[in-house]
């Protein structure tokens, strides 16, 4: 059976669905259906914009499973980073959040902040930076918020504050009924637990409620301050690197956190590139200039650099 011929067997598409819908005769499509790790093929992309809109997708998804008599690929698609590839397929449908991208600060003094799916964690930085809040997502700025804060949320500073999704204080998800519903610790508790890493598996979620933290500005005035640190380290004894490494990030406080970044040396396979980032969360004090220093003595520096920038310009 041709791929013309089971479009003809999906029901039309409802009045309220049909401005957003994106097929593949639409200039948009290519940069619609696919993210950073895998083209995709879908038959149909929605470009929802509100919470009503997401429920008319659900919707339609259900009466077309219905109609065809078997299931078809679902995703839900925010900033397209999804390394799981579940945020694309062929011959279904995906639903794309990225319309849905309000930043708000609801109450400053409690670090309180709504988010809507698909905005990326880049806005969101620059959003709360300018009322001194942070928080913790992802290491790229245009990464998107539902995916990584569904997933867990490994973010940039980890070791402060835990996962994204040790943040998420509420939420607005769209059930397989299509159904919009409020989840936090006394409503729909069960989902509110099962979106905290179950990704998209038990709802659509269109809007957190997150807790930010405060940081106090830099002497300078600067806003949410940081202290980086990048080290390129060339390794023969990988695992001789790791334990010296964890043993120096055990030596330092929770306002450090270190991401690595392990590759094969093009001009010499027994060698392994190390590229660590260093990041210090607060304006940079001594027990920072002392935590950076004795970085430098885990192997030896082929390169390094360091600099004090804003949360949002790391981000």
């Amino acid at each position: 059976m041709t791929d013309s011929d089971n479009q003809q067997k999906w029901p039309a598409l409802p009045a309220t669905l049909s401005n957003i819908a994106v097929t593949k005769n639409s200039g948009k499509y290519e940069s619609v259906s696919s993210n950073y790790f895998k083209v995709g093929h879908p038959r149909l992309v929605f470009m929802a914009e509100n919470d009503e809109q997401v429920s008319h997708v659900v919707e339609y998804a259900g009466n077309v499973q219905r109609f065809v008599g078997h299931q078809i690929p679902f995703s839900v698609r925010s900033g397209g980073h999804g390394i799981t590839n579940y945020s694309v397929n062929d011959g279904g449908i995906i639903i794309d959040l990225s319309q849905m991208n309000q930043v708000n600060i609801l109450d400053e003094a409690k670090g309180l902040v709504k988010v809507q799916a698909g905005a990326v964690w880049g806005d969101v930085a620059d959003k709360i930076s300018k009322a001194d809040l942070v928080l913790s997502s992802g290491d790229f700025g245009d990464t998107g918020v539902g995916g990584l804060a569904t997933s867990g949320g490994l973010g940039l500073l980890v070791r402060k504050q835990g996962l994204t999704t040790d943040q998420i204080l509420g939420a607005t998800v769209i059930t397989a009924d299509g159904k919009k519903r409020n989840v936090n610790k006394e409503e729909n508790s069960d989902l509110f637990w099962a979106i905290r890493g179950g990704g998209s598996q038990v709802g659509i979620v269109t809007e957190f409620i997150f807790q930010a933290d405060k940081v106090e500005p830099a002497k300078s005035g600067q806003r949410v301050p940081i202290g980086l640190q990048k080290l390129s380290y060339n390794v023969f004894d990988l695992s001789h690197f790791l334990f010296a490494w964890h043993s120096w990030i055990t030596t330092t406080t929770e306002d450090m956190s270190s991401l690595l970044m392990l590759t094969k040396n093009d001009s010499n396979s027994s060698i392994i590139s190390v590229q660590a980032t260093n990041i210090w969360c607060g304006e940079k004090t001594d027990s920072c200039e002392k935590y950076f220093t004795n970085a430098l003595n885990i192997a030896k520096v082929e390169k390094q650099d360091e600099s004090n920038l804003s949360y949002h310009t790391l981000v």
